[in-house]
Order: structure tokens, then C-alpha cells, then sequence
């Protein structure tokens, strides 16, 4: 499977807490092998940030 036809079949779940009242949040999907894709929740045919696994949890712990 190419990469493109593998990202758009990603199941992509919305932030819990974003913080906003006019729904402005992200969506994440896991991707193998441990890394994530991320979108804009508002732009469903926009493009996806994907990053490593280290990179995510470098992300992350900014905020632990």
C-alpha cells in the first residue's frame, strides 16, 4: 500500500479538550510504528503532519 492510500485510511480521533468554544482543535491518529498524523479537526481534506515516534513524545512532554 502506498503512503498516501495508508494516511487517508488513518482513523483520526478529536482532541478531548481543546480549550476553545468555537471548536478549534486537532485530530490524531496512531501510525505504525509508534508515531502519530495530525490534522486541523476543521480541514478533513487538509494535509497531515505525521512525526516519529521520539518527536511525539518530545511533543508531549513539553506539556507534562
Amino acid at each position: 500500500m502506498e503512503e498516501a492510500d495508508r494516511l487517508t485510511r488513518l482513523r483520526l480521533s478529536a482532541t478531548t479538550v481543546t480549550g476553545q468554544p468555537l471548536g478549534e482543535c486537532v485530530e490524531v491518529a496512531d501510525t505504525a510504528p509508534g508515531g502519530r498524523a495530525v490534522r486541523d479537526s476543521k480541514q478533513y481534506d487538509g494535509p497531515l503532519l505525521t512525526v516519529s515516534r521520539d518527536s511525539w513524545q518530545a511533543f508531549i512532554r513539553q506539556f507534562a
